[in-house]
C-alpha cells in the first residue's frame, strides 16, 4: 500500500494531466484540442523539413514543403501487362524505380527488347511497382563512412 494521497490529478487521462484549461478548446466535432495546434504543427513542420532558428516566415515553409512534394511526386504506376508504350520510359531515360518494399533504386533503365526493368546490369530482385525519370535530389546528399 502506497502513503501517497490521492489527488484530483491522478483521475485524470495521462494526456491531460498537466494541462491548464486555458490552452484547450472543443474543435466542431465536439473533441478537447489544444488551441496552438496550428502553430505547433507548423513549428514541428519547420523542424522536419530543415528550417532551423525561432525566426521564419509560413511562406519558406510551405514553399519548402511544395520543393518536396514535387520531388517525390511524378510516379508511373508500372503495369506489367501494359502494351501501351506510353507505360514505358523511352529508351535511353535514367529512371528511378519504386520496389514492393519501398525502396527506392536510382540510375535504372528499361530493356524495351526484353520487356524487363535494369538496374547495375541486373534485374532488381523485387518487383517493380512504380517508375518516374530520374530526379534531382532537394537536398545535398554526402555519402560518409565511419
Amino acid at each position: 500500500m502506497s502513503f501517497r494521497e490521492v489527488t484530483e490529478r491522478d483521475f485524470r487521462s495521462l494526456e491531460f494531466r498537466d494541462a491548464k484549461v486555458e490552452d484547450y478548446e472543443f474543435r466542431d466535432d465536439g473533441k478537447l484540442v489544444r488551441k496552438d495546434r496550428w502553430k505547433c504543427g507548423i513549428h514541428d513542420i519547420k523542424g522536419i523539413i530543415g528550417i532551423s532558428g525561432c525566426e521564419f516566415e509560413i511562406p519558406d515553409v510551405v514553399n519548402a514543403v511544395r520543393q518536396i512534394t514535387d520531388y517525390f511526386g511524378g510516379w508511373f504506376e508500372a503495369k506489367d501487362e501494359s502494351k501501351d508504350p506510353d507505360d514505358w520510359p523511352e529508351k535511353g531515360v535514367t529512371v528511378e524505380l519504386q520496389l514492393e518494399d519501398g525502396s527506392l533504386l536510382r540510375n535504372a533503365s528499361y530493356d524495351q527488347e526484353n520487356k524487363c526493368w535494369k538496374w547495375c546490369n541486373a534485374e532488381p530482385h523485387l518487383q517493380v511497382i512504380a517508375w518516374r525519370k530520374q530526379q534531382e535530389l532537394p537536398i545535398d546528399v554526402t555519402y560518409r563512412s565511419y
